[in-house]
């Protein structure tokens, strides 16, 4: 299926096998399902509230994807370029799921890991909350890769440091909360501007707070360097 329309309303719900999108769309209505979606430069897809947009094999970004709604993935198949804004759900029921390296413009879940995990393909940015659901399981990237994170992370499911750095440098407020239990963190870096509160124990080999972060407050961080 070609979408080439400008200002159009997709409407229509179900699944398709292949979309190429090179118009401007807004999914609203119904979620959409499809198999192998291309957005090239001049295309555009908004996903409205309350939609869910599900790539079940290959998503090729170079226009944008935006919107309130949430586009959830369930392969290792995204690629890094174009613009992701929308929410981001991954979705590891159907086997492991690499999250490909680039910005997450919104809201990024980890959710039905089943007995797999996602696994971040490289450095990875979200600018919004991050969450690992009940049953998700998250590895983050490895020893000389970063997970930076700009708003609350919430921990449900596992979280598998695998010898990275998380970065929290949301210039509001940030919550860490969950079963904070199951986030052993392996370096920890606070920056921006926002307060940093810990709603439960978490542990972490390594801890900075850089000049102009704000305020961290954590009822029990274990660090093992310094305790």
């Amino acid at each position: 299926v070609i979408l080439n329309g400008i200002g159009a309303t997709l409407t229509g719900g179900g699944t398709v096998g292949a979309l190429l999108t090179n118009g401007t769309y807004t999914l609203s209505g119904t979620d959409l399902t499809v198999g192998t979606s291309t957005i090239i430069s001049s295309g555009a897809l908004t996903v409205g509230a309350g939609r869910i947009y599900t790539s079940t094999s290959t998503l090729t970004l170079v226009g944008s994807i935006t919107g309130a709604g949430t586009t959830t993935i369930k392969h290792s198949n995204l690629s890094t370029g174009g613009t992701l804004s929308s929410n981001v759900s991954f979705d590891a029921s159907g086997g492991a799921v690499t999250a490909a390296a680039r910005t997450y413009g919104a809201n990024v879940e980890v959710i039905n890991g089943s007995g797999n995990a996602v696994t971040a393909g490289g450095n990875a940015t979200s600018t919004s909350a991050f969450m690992i659901k009940a049953g998700g399981s998250f590895t983050a990237p490895g020893a000389t890769r970063s997970l930076y994170v700009g708003g609350d992370y919430t921990n449900y499911g596992t979280f598998t440091h695998n010898s990275g750095k998380v970065f929290f440098n949301g210039t509001g407020g940030q919550a860490i909360s969950g079963a904070t239990s199951s986030s052993a963190f392996n370096n920890i870096d606070f920056s921006g501007g926002g307060a940093k509160t810990f709603s439960g124990n978490a542990s972490t080999s390594a801890l900075t707070i850089q000049s102009g972060s704000g305020a961290v407050t954590a009822p029990s961080l274990r660090h093992p360097a310094t305790t």
